[in-house]
């Protein structure tokens, strides 16, 4: 399986390797949510790709089991109020992902 994937603007980008992960962790835990200052330790990464990998997959406080029937009313009754705004939702939600939610949904 290759590591890397093309964009449909024509870039290529790598997929994040376990070594990648392991390292933004340790900086998470050094510097915190400083992502631009993190990206510079990760050359193949930007702020924005070392930050969602974190947020989105890393993040330790992430409930990554099902749903609860009461987290399902709840996603529900906000995307009836906000539409698809999914990082408006997430604030409801905190031990969620946006991705997970929009996965979900």
């Amino acid at each position: 399986m290759k590591n890397n994937f093309e964009t449909d603007i024509g870039i290529v980008r790598k997929r994040w390797t376990l070594k990648e992960d392991q390292l933004l962790i340790l900086l998470y835990k050094k510097h915190g949510p400083k992502w631009k200052k993190i990206s510079k330790f990760i050359p193949t990464k930007d702020r924005r790709s070392v930050r969602n990998r974190y947020t989105n997959a890393l993040d330790p406080s992430l409930n990554r089991d099902q749903m609860t029937e009461e987290e399902d009313l709840k996603i529900c009754r906000l995307y009836e109020a906000f539409g698809s705004k999914w990082s408006t939702i997430s604030q409801n939600m905190p031990t969620r992902s946006v991705k997970f939610q929009v996965i979900f949904f």
